[in-house]
């Protein structure tokens, strides 16, 4: 891998609509940009660092546009490297941006951080974990969509590259979802 310069890959969604087709594509190379390494190029070419970013659409089905985004990075010597990512989901008609908590019914947000919670009590099964540095991170989680459900991201609490994800079929998310939400009735759960 050739670290002297900073590659930047981002997938790109087509549309019909080519209008929306770019805000989404505008807005995805926006976000993959963030993502650029800071250290100097001597740094790099010297291959002191390792840097690896990826953008990826991964899903893109039902109106709904899910993308993934992560930057792992590694000093030469360092105990263990960094990892930063985020998600960004959009509504392939309007080109608008989705929230996890933008797809579930507002009188049952209560229950879905509940099951959040649950889940990862069950993950975590005889570990040590910081219960509370999830909990203060439910307000706006990275989501995103597959064609088998929802799959929640956090940090993990103790390692710098860990990626916690939390899984939900929708046949377990199904009952919690908005009527109105596009996530709504596009899946078949039985």
């Amino acid at each position: 891998m050739n670290t002297c310069y900073d590659y930047i890959y981002w997938d790109e969604v087509v549309l019909k609509n080519k209008s929306v087709e770019k805000s989404i594509n505008t807005t995805i190379k926006k976000i993959a940009f963030k993502y650029k390494t800071t250290a100097d190029a001597e740094e790099r070419c010297s291959k002191e660092i390792l840097y690896e970013p990826k953008s990826e659409i991964v899903y893109a089905n039902n109106g709904i546009v899910s993308v993934f985004h992560s930057c792992y990075e590694y000093v030469e010597g360092a105990l263990h490297g960094n990892r930063i990512f985020g998600s960004v989901n959009f509504d392939s008609n309007t080109g608008n941006q989705i929230k996890f908590y933008d797809l579930v019914n507002a009188n049952k947000t209560k229950y879905v951080n509940e099951l959040i919670i649950q889940k990862l009590q069950n993950r975590f099964q005889g570990e040590s974990f910081d219960l509370e540095h999830y909990t203060k991170n439910l307000e706006d989680v990275d989501f995103k969509i597959n064609n088998n459900g929802i799959t929640i991201l956090f940090k993990g609490d103790s390692y710098a590259t860990t990626i916690v994800e939390v899984v939900f079929t929708y046949d377990e998310i199904e009952n919690y979802i908005k009527d109105n939400s596009i996530l709504k009735g596009f899946y078949n759960t039985k």
